[in-house]
């Protein structure tokens, strides 16, 4: 044992990282509600013993903010030798609750005198739209602007698989501007590989639909599209 957190509960998610000589540990605490926060310690050897920063680098438990429940960070340096945190946070309806589920977040670390990182400790600085010198990096991926046609040869970012996606279950090169979908033997119910590909719900209230086709190959084949009111995107399936 060599962290302990700051004597809340549900120590959790711990991150060690050695930066500039000083060994660094990270962990979230105080569970994955209000009291969610992200703690640090910091020592010249990763067996400790550590001194921990007194407060939090990262909640919003006692301040009115869209966004909650923040915690589970990470540290990352980028190319242009900018840091950035990555980390986990709820965006609550009116009535308190979550239709959205846990969300990651991206915000700019800065390093005080001495020598801890901030991020945002009930300043509210962390918020749904912010401003930076610079973006974290670039990539050839295609980005997801709200309608996909399905004309590119990579699956944009924003496109998911139930866990890691079965072989030979999708492709974008078997009919132009379509993505093909091959059934599985699994379902959604079994813990296996299946045929899936989704997007996160994003926002509150939207809407979104599909255009499927869809051709039996045996009996009893089933194929359905999910229509309602919470995703704005229009996608093709075959």
């Amino acid at each position: 044992m060599i962290w302990t957190g700051d004597g809340g509960p549900w120590t959790e998610g711990p991150h060690l990282y050695k930066i500039n000589g000083m060994y660094y540990i990270m962990s979230a605490s105080g569970g994955t509600a209000k009291e969610h926060r992200e703690i640090i310690g910091h020592s010249s050897s990763p067996y400790g013993p550590f001194e921990r920063f007194p407060e939090p680098i990262l909640t919003h438990n006692r301040i009115e903010h869209p966004i909650q429940y923040l915690g589970h960070a990470d540290l990352m340096e980028d190319g242009n030798g900018d840091w950035w945190a990555v980390f986990l946070g709820v965006r609550l309806t009116e009535t308190g609750y979550s239709v959205l589920g846990r969300e990651t977040f991206i915000a700019p670390v800065t390093w005080n005198d001495q020598g801890w990182p901030m991020i945002d400790n009930n300043e509210g600085t962390v918020k749904l739209e912010m401003t930076a010198e610079r973006v974290a990096g670039v990539t050839d991926m295609p980005v997801y602007e709200g309608k996909d046609d399905f004309n590119h040869s990579k699956l944009s970012l924003s496109w998911i698989s139930v866990r890691n996606p079965a072989d030979g279950s999708w492709s974008l090169n078997d009919r132009t501007g379509w993505l093909s979908l091959y059934g599985q033997a699994a379902g959604l119910s079994d813990v296996s590989q299946i045929s899936f590909v989704g997007r996160r719900q994003q926002h509150i209230q939207a809407e979104w639909s599909t255009l499927l086709e869809f051709k039996t190959a045996a009996d009893g084949e089933e194929a359905a599209e999910v229509q309602g009111e919470t995703s704005a995107l229009t996608t093709k399936f075959a």
